[in-house]
């Protein structure tokens, strides 16, 4: 399978971000797009950010991701016009075979007047993450948990605005970024749509450190933004706890969460924060060095990423269901139990007492795991899914 090539976030010169930025008002409507390929007798619109488009960094998997999208359904015959969520004042005419739009986010929030506008296309809901209604209960429920447990007031963080049974009643599949029969898949049973399961890929570059120096009382924690609805104060408060273990924090500050707990990250202390840690950076592969175990417990994701790229460094994962990944044989699955941080905490005893034996076998069916999660994996799961949409006479 011919993928599309990109260079990666260190090969973009200073001139290509300036123009790129530049040019972002312009390209939020793209049309006849085909990478080359000809006789491209079928038209799809893509409703996703057209920024990957001119600025050609792989910073997030996303970047990539959205490019390849192009490319494949160029080599499937479409001739590809773009729409950016940004865009507010856009119908498109009804000369499209297929649509394909976000859905489950809030830059979905445009996805039902353009399927509506679209009689005799097939229609696409991309989901980047499980069912929103869901996904909102579920990382509210973080959110007023820590304010309970706090007596702060931390507003609400990754929540989405969108009606999605009104997007469910004009689509005809569902894509969604997950494992088949995982829980962000799972989440869309209820609509009756045939779902069909993308596999993300990771971008993290290979920093497989000596297995012998690393040391299993260290964890690396790599989220992203809203901090307590990817459940790092379970794991701050957990690690409290276990003054013996360290716990190694990478994320965008939230500020919230860090006066709730700005007395443990401290010089001495065993609970590290970094902020925001560029994977291509020095910082990142000295954490994979020393950090035997990535762990997380989200309120809710599609597939995590972060997760993903931490494993292609060899870190045994130890995570919760939410999560969206499948450890079974070499992770550790925390238990869903109404005491979280309990649960974690006996999660770090139980993960850090084992061998080195046991050790050494499940970073390397970690790396094993890992090679699911591929650019190659990506490309083929959303060739399947788009074939199978054509074939069918929905």
């Amino acid at each position: 399978m011919r993928m599309l090539k990109a260079p990666t976030l260190g090969d973009i010169p200073l001139l290509e971000k300036v123009i790129g930025r530049l040019k972002r008002p312009f390209y939020q409507k793209v049309s006849g797009l085909t990478n080359g390929f000809t006789s491209l007798d079928k038209r799809c619109l893509l409703y996703m950010k057209t920024s990957p488009l001119y600025r050609k960094t792989n910073q997030h998997t996303n970047m990539w991701q959205t490019r390849q999208w192009v490319y494949v359904l160029n080599s499937l015959g479409f001739l590809v016009d773009m729409v950016s969520p940004e865009v507010d004042d856009y119908t498109p005419s009804d000369d499209y075979d297929l649509f394909i739009g976000y859905g489950s986010g809030n830059s979905g929030k445009h996805f039902h007047k353009y399927s509506s506008a679209l009689i005799k296309a097939k229609k696409i809901i991309f989901a980047g993450g499980p069912e929103p209604c869901l996904s909102n209960f579920l990382v509210r429920e973080r959110y007023d948990k820590f304010n309970q447990r706090t007596g702060l007031n931390a507003p609400y963080m990754r929540t989405i605005d969108v009606d999605f049974d009104e997007f469910a009643a004009v689509a005809n599949y569902i894509f969604c970024i997950g494992e088949n029969g995982g829980f962000s898949c799972n989440s869309y049973a209820k609509y009756g749509l045939p779902v069909m399961p993308i596999i993300p890929s990771h971008n993290a570059p290979l920093y497989i450190q000596s297995r012998h120096k690393k040391d299993q009382k260290h964890f690396l924690c790599f989220a992203g933004s809203g901090l307590i609805c990817k459940g790092v104060d379970i794991l701050v408060e957990a690690f409290r706890d276990l003054p013996d273990f360290d716990l190694h924090i990478c994320g965008p500050k939230e500020d919230v969460f860090y006066e709730a707990y700005a007395d443990l990250f401290q010089p001495s202390s065993n609970i590290h924060y970094y902020g925001f840690v560029d994977i291509d950076g020095e910082q990142y592969q000295d954490l994979c060095a020393k950090c035997s175990f990535t762990i997380l417990h989200s309120a809710a994701e599609g597939c995590c990423t972060a997760v993903i790229n931490n494993m292609v460094s060899g870190l045994i994962p130890v995570i919760n269901h939410e999560v969206g990944i499948d450890v079974d044989g070499f992770g550790y699955q925390i238990p869903s139990v109404i005491d979280r941080v309990d649960a974690v905490r006996a999660a770090v005893l139980e993960v850090s007492s084992m061998n080195k034996s046991e050790y050494e076998h499940r970073v390397t069916m970690t790396l094993n795991a890992s090679q699911k999660y591929t650019q190659q994996s990506f490309t083929e799961s959303i060739t399947i899914a788009l074939e199978e949409v054509i074939a069918s006479k929905i």
